[in-house]
């Protein structure tokens, strides 16, 4: 769907958000020490920048399972250990450790057909699809049907190049017909 550069781009952005939230979290500018409002910052960084970094790339399968549940564990962690803990270092860390037990759990639950709505066990699923706001569903053609509908497109062109084509178009809100979407 997008560009490999920009997937790249976000990818990118997640990573200096766990360096910079890291060392906010852990206080660890070398030149001054900062106020415990922007450490604070630096564990906040996981549901507010890092994690809706790598959801932008739109992934599929058992990696969007991992940031799915990711994304609706951290605040869960992110508020709670306030109240057991006061070391924003050790907030962060647990973030981190949520986030990398969220990419072990859609990794080893998260596979296969249909494995995506069964890692979760039914769970979740109102909350979940929530979460897919703006992927396809407010134009009346839902996610997976849509991949489907380019999938077809692309085996009747024939040509890579001209694959992305009805993506854009979809992307743009107008329809399969040039017009304007409902």
């Amino acid at each position: 769907m997008f560009a490999g550069w920009l997937k790249g781009l976000f990818i990118g952005q997640a990573v200096i958000a766990v360096a910079l939230g890291g060392v906010a979290a852990f206080d660890a500018f070398p030149w001054f020490t900062i106020d415990i409002s922007l450490r604070a910052l630096g564990f906040w960084s996981f549901w507010l920048f890092i994690i809706p970094s790598l959801r932008a790339r739109r992934p599929r399968g058992w990696e969007k399972v991992a940031l799915n549940i990711a994304f609706l564990g951290s605040p869960v962690v992110t508020f709670g250990l306030p109240f057991i803990t006061k070391d924003p270092a050790l907030i962060w860390g647990a973030n981190l450790v949520l986030l990398i037990g969220c990419y072990a759990y859609g990794y080893a639950f998260g596979r296969g057909e249909g494995a995506e709505e069964a890692a979760l066990g039914g769970r979740f699923s109102g909350a979940l699809s929530a979460l897919d706001f703006g992927s396809g569903q407010e134009r009346g053609i839902r996610g997976a049907a849509r991949e489907r509908y380019f999938d077809r497109q692309q085996e009747k062109s024939g040509e890579a190049d001209k694959a992305d084509a009805p993506r854009e178009v979809a992307a743009s809100g107008t329809g399969a017909d040039g017009k304007g979407g409902a």
